[in-house]
């Protein structure tokens, strides 16, 4: 590869007029010597039109027509392309200075790499910094249980793209989530750089901000589709870093976790407690004390208002793991005392804070002065943790 080599920027754009110009700027002025950029408008009804034609003689090519949506605007863009390495860039986002030239060098230098991602700044509408993304060095197992690659800043090869074919049309949310597993999946090595290359800009119109529950859908869908679907035994993991069954279950269980959180703050109880239910079924979350605490975390900040009565599973969840010792030591004070403060003063709290006491099978618990002054005040036994069968305990009541 030549230190030069050609890249293809693609920009979908659907009426983010205010934006557009910044994001358009940002690829133009990094005066890369061989750059290839198009940017596929679909119908904007706003001023976005009028802007790309400003810039029109500076592009390799540009559209402004009906389609189906972000991932078929970037699929009819990579059709064209010609460039060595590739990328997309959303029209609310922009690159820093010097970026191309950057990953243009690390491909040079790194030629057994197929995909290469930097760091992410992210701001508000104004612009103004929010916080800065370092990913850490690419993980399988990590990528997994989150997406840590930040888009705006992740370009790939030609022959990436040769193998493991275009981003999903089907999907509007996770389309590059899920490009990054099929990457994966099919052998692609990754590679990064602590620099920050791109900034994402984080606003009330963004997919990211505006449709958690759409996120969520989507992932559940890939996930099935990849690892438990009848078109898995088409992703080979011989070339990846292995990986258990068990990991890609506990995978499968957070999304199934973050879904239902999800849908409970959309106001969708209903299917907030089918899909909790669903969770519990699917997955063991107190084998892996860091899942029990992040979601005993998002259940709690709910509040009394919150998952399907938080204080159902919640307590359930909190019961179960005192009782098999799932939780870390470092975060046991502090749910206990937050599930507490939760149920403090409530009736209908107190079966299931006889329960949480019943459950505690480690003496130290009882030591917490909020233990102490409801045991008190409830005339519950100290005692009664002793005489309880944990195992025969109705948590989920």
């Amino acid at each position: 590869m030549s230190r030069s080599p050609r890249i293809t920027v693609v920009t979908p754009s659907f009426n983010q007029g205010c934006y557009l110009e910044q994001t358009i700027c940002s690829v133009l002025d990094q005066a890369y010597p061989n750059l290839e950029y198009m940017v596929i408008d679909g119908l904007s009804k706003d001023n976005s039109q009028d802007i790309i034609r400003r810039y029109s003689s500076r592009l390799t090519y540009w559209v402004s027509e009906k389609d189906n949506g972000q991932t078929e605007a970037i699929n009819k863009g990579f059709t064209r392309a010609t460039g060595d390495i590739l990328a997309y860039l959303n029209s609310d986002d922009f690159y820093l200075p010097g970026t191309l030239a950057q990953v243009a060098a690390f491909f040079d230098s790194h030629p057994d790499v197929d995909v290469m991602y930097g760091g992410c700044r992210y701001v508000n509408d104004k612009g103004v910094q929010l916080f800065e993304h370092h990913p850490p060095d690419f993980n399988y197992e990590r990528l997994l249980l989150g997406n840590t690659i930040p888009q705006p800043a992740t370009f790939w090869r030609r022959r990436v793209l040769e193998r493991v074919g275009p981003l999903d049309s089907s999907l509007h949310y996770v389309m590059d989530y899920e490009f990054w597993l099929r990457c994966a999946l099919k052998g692609c090595r990754f590679g990064s750089v602590p620099d920050i290359l791109a900034v994402m800009r984080r606003h009330a119109g963004a997919k990211t901000v505006a449709v958690e529950t759409g996120f969520g859908r989507e992932t559940l869908a890939v996930f099935e589709r990849l690892f438990y679907g009848e078109t898995s035994s088409r992703f080979s993991h011989s070339s990846v870093q292995k990986v258990s069954s068990s990991i890609e279950q506990r995978a499968y269980g957070r999304v199934l976790w973050q879904q239902a959180v999800a849908l409970e703050e959309a106001g969708k109880r209903r299917d907030a407690r089918e899909m909790t239910d669903r969770a519990f079924a699917a997955v063991d979350v107190l084998a892996v004390p860091e899942d029990l605490a992040a979601v005993l975390n998002r259940m709690l900040h709910l509040g009394s208002g919150g998952l399907l009565s938080p204080r159902r599973y919640a307590a359930r969840m909190l019961c179960l793991g005192l009782t098999r010792g799932a939780l870390l030591d470092e975060v046991e004070d502090e749910y206990l005392r937050r599930f507490l403060e939760q149920i403090k003063g409530d009736s209908s709290g107190r079966r299931l804070f006889r329960l949480l006491v019943a459950a505690c099978v480690r003496p130290q618990f009882l030591r917490f002065w909020q233990f102490r002054r409801v045991l008190l005040r409830w005339g519950i036994p100290s005692s009664s943790r002793q005489k309880a069968d944990p195992q025969k305990l109705k948590v989920g009541e």
